[in-house]
């Protein structure tokens, strides 16, 4: 590194590209997403996703997902390298 704080790889000045998170519509298959790019640089946030019927879903960005129907009894829990099923206890 130089006096005036540019690293160097050698003799050469390393550049790093500036990312800058971004959210546009693509088209896959003739179908429409959304693709957030760089989303890892994006501050967590937590969704609560609900239906008209008895389906619900929590989202967290940093891999945490909890879905289910009806109630805690039949929900499907996904982190990060573990799957959990909960399934009604039988009595």
């Amino acid at each position: 590194m130089t006096a005036e704080g540019t690293p160097y790889l050698g003799q050469i000045p390393a550049q790093f590209p500036v990312k800058e998170v971004d959210g546009k519509e693509v088209i896959r298959s003739g179908e429409s997403f959304y693709k957030i790019s760089n989303a890892d640089l994006m501050r967590p946030f937590f969704m609560s996703i609900v239906s008209n019927s008895d389906h619900w879903m929590f989202i967290s960005s940093n891999g945490s997902l909890s879905a289910g129907r009806k109630n805690n009894n039949y929900a499907l829990g996904l982190g990060i390298g573990a799957l959990y099923c909960y399934e009604k206890k039988k009595e």
